[in-house]
């Protein structure tokens, strides 16, 4: 197992390289999502806590995403990436629009 901070570009590269000492990259599984904790009525935040938000659920996935498939592509087999992200994504939330929002962003294909 390799441990990465998806908010760290160069972790999440280092996480994808190290597959080499296992035999290669035949699946990878992005599942990193964090939330603002707040009750529905308290004012949604904005600046560096929202925008970190939207950073980890949206673009760090994304980040996973990239590392993973210019591996598989390196080795010339293929493999499966997979992207999981909260319910939100397909249902959403009356009172918590970023959460959705961010839950959708990494919802591809069903």
């Amino acid at each position: 197992m390799h441990i990465a901070d998806v908010s760290q570009e160069q972790q999440v590269k280092g996480m994808i390289e190290v597959v080499d000492r296992h035999g290669g990259l035949d699946v990878m599984v992005a599942n990193a999502g964090i939330t603002m904790a707040r009750k529905p009525s308290t004012p949604i935040a904005e600046g560096a806590v929202s925008n970190h938000t939207i950073d980890v659920n949206a673009r760090d996935t994304f980040i996973c995403y990239k590392y993973a498939r210019l591996r598989t592509v390196k080795q010339g087999r293929g493999g499966r990436i997979i992207g999981v992200c909260a319910v939100l994504g397909k249902q959403g939330e009356l009172f918590d629009f970023l959460k959705t929002n961010n839950a959708n962003s990494v919802v591809l294909k069903e």
